[in-house]
């Protein structure tokens, strides 16, 4: 195994540091805080488990909400995991016949992870080695596993990418060579043995969790409560936190139109075109070209 670190540069922070969270992850609203102190945040993601050893399940939820911790300005931020057992029995036993896994036998992961409840992760078992697979879901195996590198596998759940890259080369008779760049050996995410979250990984996730949260008070002002007004506003914000958000874009030319300013959803309807053409989004992109009557 040969490593090599590569120098950080302002476009490899921005790619390591890059994160899409689940969907239902939560950020718990501000609170009153006294002058000169900051808030403690909690990011709150669900969890459903069918391992009843509540031994290992404590043990998991401390290894990340341990490492998964750091501050932003004077504000804490700390992910919380809401764990729910549900036993094999209410798996696998809703229909006849019941027939719950017996231990050690061979499962097909992606039949057993359909079981479970959407729009939660789920922890479960079943792999030969620790792995995600689409739910999202951290399978565990029968072998010990470090507290961090749990962690580092959590990591991939609140969606960061790993920031190391490997590669094998076939020596024929001496084997094979594995190469690895280690990108920055202290971040979690790079070095799952002794890394650890960076403040770099605590701000980019509140801000992701922060544009979720703003988003989705746009589309109920918009969509629920008829509030177009309050729409545009919050659709903005979205787009100070990020500004190349695709849905914000979107949603802001259509919350424009039946806001009645119709000039300025003129302008936002032709970025739509730019970046759905951008992706491919065909559709989108129709759509928006409906609006401005075919024209550009």
């Amino acid at each position: 195994l040969q490593k090599q670190r590569k120098p950080l540069t302002p476009d490899i922070v921005a790619a390591i540091s890059a994160v899409n969270p689940p969907v239902f992850a939560r950020i718990e609203p501000l609170t009153g805080r006294q002058p000169g102190s900051g808030h403690q945040r909690f990011i709150r993601v669900p969890v459903t488990t069918d391992i009843t050893d509540a031994n290992f399940v404590q043990k998991f939820k401390r290894a990340v909400e341990n490492v998964w911790r750091g501050r932003v300005g004077q504000d804490e931020v700390r992910v919380r995991l809401d764990i729910e057992t549900i036993t094999p029995q209410r798996l696998y036993c809703s229909a006849l016949p019941c027939s719950p896994p017996r231990k050690g036998e061979k499962i097909d992961l992606d039949a057993h992870v359909a079981r479970f409840p959407k729009g939660r992760v789920l922890l479960t078992t079943g792999a030969a080695s620790l792995r995600i697979v689409a739910g999202p879901a951290l399978v565990v195996s029968p072998h010990d596993v470090a507290p961090r590198v749990l962690a580092h596998e959590f990591g991939h759940i609140l969606g960061f990418p790993d920031a190391y890259f490997r590669g094998y080369r076939d020596i024929g008779a001496d084997g094979f060579q594995v190469m690895e760049l280690v990108i920055d050996s202290s971040d979690l995410m790079s070095n799952p043995g002794s890394g650890v979250v960076l403040p770099r990984h605590v701000e980019a996730l509140k801000n992701s969790m922060d544009v979720q949260t703003v988003m989705q008070a746009g589309l109920d002002a918009l969509y629920q409560r008829n509030d177009p007004v309050d729409a545009v506003a919050r659709f903005r914000r979205v787009l100070e936190l990020n500004p190349t958000h695709y849905g914000a874009t979107f949603q802001l030319a259509k919350a424009l139109d039946v806001s009645g300013n119709e000039t300025e959803a003129l302008t936002w309807w032709k970025k739509v075109i730019e970046v759905a053409e951008s992706i491919g989004d065909t559709d989108t992109a129709t759509t928006a070209r409906t609006r401005l009557g075919g024209g550009q």
